[in-house]
C-alpha cells in the first residue's frame, strides 16, 4: 500500500475530541479536559493569527483548548498536526501562514521535509524574531 501524501493527511476525516485525563499529564491533573484537535483546527487555528503576529505551540495548544472547552491540547497531537499542515501547504502550494507558528526554537521546524529558509523570510518579512 503506498504511503499517504500530507495533502491525503491533512484531508482525514477526523473529529475533535475532548478527553477527561484519568492520570495527571503534562502539568494537568486527574480530571482535567484534554482536547484531540484535528488538522482542520490547527490550520484554522493558523488562518486567524493577523499579519505581523506570532503565537508558539504552547499559546496555540492553550488557545484552541480554551476556544474548545479544554483545560489543554494534547502537545503530541498538535505537534503532528502543526507539521502535517506546513507540510500539505507546501505539497499543495496553499499559502498556510505557518511561519507564524514556526520559529527557530520550534521542535517541528527541524522534522520538516522541505527547505525551511522559506519559512524565515517570511517571518523576516512580517517582522517577526527568528
Amino acid at each position: 500500500m503506498a504511503k499517504k501524501t500530507w495533502i491525503e493527511k491533512m484531508n482525514l476525516e477526523m473529529r475533535s475530541e475532548v478527553k477527561l485525563l484519568e492520570k495527571p499529564f503534562g502539568g494537568f491533573p486527574v480530571g482535567a479536559k484534554l482536547l484531540i484537535p484535528t488538522p482542520s483546527m490547527v490550520k484554522e487555528y493558523i488562518f486567524s493569527i493577523p499579519r505581523g503576529k506570532s503565537r508558539t505551540t504552547k499559546e496555540m495548544r492553550a488557545d484552541l483548548a480554551s476556544r474548545n472547552g479544554a483545560d489543554t491540547t494534547c502537545p503530541l497531537c498538535a505537534g503532528i498536526f502543526l507539521r502535517i499542515v506546513a507540510e500539505a501547504a507546501h505539497e499543495s502550494g496553499e499559502e498556510v501562514p505557518v511561519w507564524r507558528v514556526i520559529d527557530a526554537k520550534s521542535p517541528t521546524k527541524k522534522r520538516l521535509c522541505f527547505d525551511v529558509s522559506e519559512l524565515d523570510a517570511r517571518r523576516a518579512a512580517e517582522g517577526l524574531p527568528a
